[in-house]
């Protein structure tokens, strides 16, 4: 019987979040473009059925419409989500902490923190251990507002420009590797309680979303 893990690819543009789908495939799947589409692939390695789910684009994409594209991801991981692979180069923007903390408010909860693996793109000295804990630091004192994400998550990996200087069959290794180890599973709840949560949090953060903008507004 053939387990099936969801993995759920979220980042900004320019950080190497398609190419990092595609080298998780082992083909060109994903495809970078602006449409504002999730876009769902899957492969199987060793009778475990990976499906890798690309989300909604940040940088050209409303907050509502980053709200309404989330909101649907709890239909695609009904039964569960194994890990969450945040892509990021080492700087944290106002918006990839709002589409995060969305994630461990309205779709999940804080314990998913635990099913986070953040991919630190962008990183020639990703061979050495050490380089690659200063980094850690670096990234803990210069996001404050996320530094509770950066020292709790699952792990931290970094690699080089995935685009032009990383070995991808390499790396494509190394994060099936660390899939492997991931052996729990975050589940989400009952359908009715999920969509109660839901509901609740979405009318609560749409809210405050329109209160922002209505503020940059004036």
């Amino acid at each position: 019987m053939v387990n099936t893990r969801n993995i759920l690819l979220i980042g900004r543009v320019n950080n190497g979040k398609t190419t990092l789908g595609n080298v998780i495939c082992g083909e060109d799947k994903f495809v970078a473009s602006t449409i504002k589409e999730t876009q769902i692939e899957e492969i199987e390695v060793d009778e475990i059925k990976y499906k890798i789910i690309d989300v909604v684009e940040m940088d050209k994409t409303s907050r509502q419409q980053i709200l309404s594209k989330l909101t649907e991801i709890s239909y695609f991981v009904e039964e569960g989500l194994n890990q969450i692979f945040f892509i990021t180069d080492g700087k944290f923007t106002e918006e990839e902490v709002f589409v995060y903390n969305l994630l461990r408010t309205v779709i999940f909860d804080d314990n998913i923190i635990k099913y986070t693996t953040i991919i630190r793109t962008k990183f020639s000295d990703f061979l050495l251990p050490e380089k690659c804990a200063e980094d850690k630091e670096k990234m803990v004192k210069e996001n404050e507002e996320f530094s509770d994400v950066i020292v709790s998550c699952n792990k931290v990996i970094h690699v080089n420009n995935i685009n032009e200087n990383q070995d991808k069959k390499g790396l494509r290794v190394k994060l099936i590797t660390h899939l492997q180890t991931c052996q729990e599973i975050y589940k989400l709840g009952n359908e009715k309680e999920l969509l109660h949560r839901d509901e609740k949090e979405k009318r609560e953060y749409e809210a405050r979303i329109q209160q922002q903008d209505n503020c940059k507004a004036s």
